[in-house]
């Protein structure tokens, strides 16, 4: 039998019977939640955390797993740890993350541990806009790298927009997938 982890990543940490004032009290929310090991019944989890509507950082909890039912559906867990600083903050002024930054896609090879990231500017301000940088960390899950720029964004052929990558290895190789857009469309009211 699987067992069914997305539904209990993607439900908000408030309807998980967790405090959430040691998470979120500012009532933001989370958004995009990176799984990053997954051993015996604990799952690490990246999230963004939102601490106002348009500026995120990214935080890490580790969650033991303690029941599951029939249904492969786990209906009982427990923090076991959580850092209360974020683990990658925002860039500085100018840069891709400027006005915050959450996970995207989670790749290991040999001992490096790579993040990508999903950044946004002060463009948000305007329209949406959105980059993709990556973060490197060690065996001990210790940040050594991280870029300053975008790794994936605008191009020629992704012209509004390219981010929230997922990287998965082929074989030898690493294929890369994200979303793009390359027009808009003007809505009623909008």
């Amino acid at each position: 039998m699987v067992k069914r982890y997305a539904l209990m990543v993607c439900t908000p940490f408030r309807k998980m019977n967790i405090d959430c004032k040691n998470f979120c009290s500012d009532g933001f929310g989370f958004r995009a939640p990176v799984p990053y090991s997954i051993k015996d019944n604990k799952i690490s989890i990246f999230f963004g955390k939102y601490t106002s509507p348009r500026f995120a950082e990214i935080y890490s909890v580790t969650l033991l797993l303690n029941n599951f039912g029939s249904n492969g559906i786990c209906s009982n867990w427990e923090v076991i740890s959580y850092e209360n600083n974020a683990i990658v903050q925002a860039g500085a002024k100018q840069t891709y993350s400027e006005s915050g930054i959450v996970p995207s896609c989670w790749i290991q090879k040999d001992d490096k541990n790579f993040l990508f990231t999903i950044g946004f500017s002060d463009l948000n301000k305007h329209y949406f806009h959105a980059e993709s940088g990556l973060v490197v960390f060690d065996k001990q899950m210790k940040v050594i790298e991280r870029s300053t720029g975008p790794v994936l964004s605008r191009n020629y052929e992704d012209v509004y927009w390219a981010a929230s990558p997922f990287v998965i290895k082929n074989k030898d190789q690493y294929l890369m997938f994200y979303t793009s857009a390359y027009g808009t469309v003007k809505l009623d009211g909008g």
